[in-house]
């Protein structure tokens, strides 16, 4: 969506812009990234970000090499935001979306 086309879309998008720009905080949860006009919206008001980064191999080691190729993507396009690993389906898919990292993340960004 983006901020042209039709009223009600405008709307809605209007909307987000300004709810970005008064939260303290925003985290990106399952989404790819591929509209420029939403990285610019998440850009615009140098807010702290985190990304959950789907992960579906994560360990003490670090992001498997598909995750690694997303959050290096990632931090291309928000280069001061937080990839966190996680994981979006039943309990068999990867690792859970680790708590103590967004917690530390929430923590150090707090307003």
């Amino acid at each position: 969506m983006r901020a042209t086309g039709d009223a009600p879309h405008k709307q809605v998008w209007d909307q987000f812009v300004q709810l970005c720009q008064a939260s303290t905080h925003i985290i990106v949860l399952g989404h790819s990234l591929h509209d420029k006009h939403l990285v610019d919206a998440l850009r615009a008001p140098e807010k702290p970000v985190a990304i959950i980064v789907y992960a579906t191999n994560y360990d003490a080691e670090g992001f498997d090499d598909k995750t690694h190729e997303f959050a290096t993507k990632f931090s291309t396009l928000l280069p001061d935001a937080v990839c966190i690993p996680g994981r979006f389906g039943g309990e068999s898919e990867g690792s859970d979306i680790e708590p103590h990292k967004l917690g530390e993340w929430l923590r150090i960004n707090a307003p």
